[in-house]
């Protein structure tokens, strides 16, 4: 969107247009590396957990899509050893190191676990990060965003969006405590159960219940 930052206004009727509902594409771009032999661009691809290859040379890479690297969740780094064709991944959510092998026509993958044992209530946390940060899932909404594409990293877009009641920006959920109620722009909100349904329901989502919702 394109925002008059004098009047505090966006100067557009809508932030995105999506068209179609997307399926699998990298909306939450956490990193990326070039390969300059090539001409390649490889970026860390959160959401679908991937390493999506470019076409660097053409005016929208990101529609130049020439392949696609499943990865362990959570990719957040990424780089190249171009002489020797291999780009190195770091994911975050199941820890661990990722080898690609860039000139095989197979590309041969090899994987490094992180060893590493948390306990139950860091497991939640993590099955809960996985999930603020997954695309595509119809729970949550109906055009294949994610928590994290409002809130990246549990913060604020900057966007401030036209409702009824007027402006409101969209509020940073990092460093709020859970027993802070109430919740939401109005505040009409007693609980977070009740709080992220109403979320849910306006983005067109299905909803999320039980140990997943405790974990979100």
């Amino acid at each position: 969107s394109v925002i008059d930052e004098t009047a505090e206004r966006s100067l557009t009727k809508t932030v995105l247009s999506l068209g179609d509902r997307p399926s699998r594409q990298c909306v939450l771009p956490r990193a990326a590396a070039a390969r300059a032999s090539k001409g390649t661009l490889y970026v860390a691809c959160l959401g679908i957990d991937s390493i999506v290859e470019l076409d660097s040379r053409g005016l929208d890479p990101s529609r130049l899509e020439l392949r696609r690297f499943p990865v362990p969740a959570g990719p957040t780094g990424v780089a190249i050893d171009d002489r020797n064709g291999v780009a190195v991944v770091w994911s975050q959510f199941d820890p661990g190191v990722t080898i690609l092998g860039l000139d095989d026509a197979k590309a041969a993958t090899v994987s490094v676990a992180v060893r590493y044992t948390p306990s139950a209530s860091v497991r939640q946390l993590a099955e809960g990060r996985k999930m603020f940060h997954h695309t595509d899932d119809p729970r949550v909404a109906s055009d294949g965003v994610a928590c994290a594409s409002c809130h990246p990293d549990g913060r604020e877009d900057s966007l401030t969006w036209a409702t009824p009641d007027g402006p409101r920006q969209t509020i940073m959920l990092a460093g709020h405590e859970n027993n802070s109620a109430p919740y939401g722009w109005a505040g009409k909100f007693e609980n977070l159960p009740d709080y992220t349904a109403e979320t849910f329901r306006r983005l067109g989502g299905s909803g999320i219940a039980g140990h997943e919702l405790d974990a979100l």
